[in-house]
């Protein structure tokens, strides 16, 4: 149940993240198309994650696609942290 908790949260979180610094936040278009990128690579993680996870918890494909996850909504952040111009 906590999992399931975590997990809703998470997805809560990240949602109202992207939607702010898409829809809300002014930046130039070359960052919103950069970001945009980052995005692609988050969604590409979420996926792998997910369907690694699916195959076997905590595999090594799992925790390192996980983990790429991780690494990428961390480099999203700079996005919203700053004026980036």
């Amino acid at each position: 149940m906590a999992h399931r908790v975590d997990a809703f949260i998470a997805k809560l979180c990240i949602g109202s993240f992207i939607g702010y610094t898409l829809f809300v936040k002014d930046e130039l278009i070359e960052l919103k198309l950069l970001y945009g990128i980052v995005l692609a690579y988050i969604g590409m993680s979420f996926w792998f994650s997910h369907r690694e996870s699916q195959k076997h918890w905590c595999s090594p494909d799992h925790i390192w696609s996980h983990a790429f996850l991780h690494f990428w909504c961390f480099v999203a952040t700079f996005f919203q942290a700053g004026n980036l111009r």
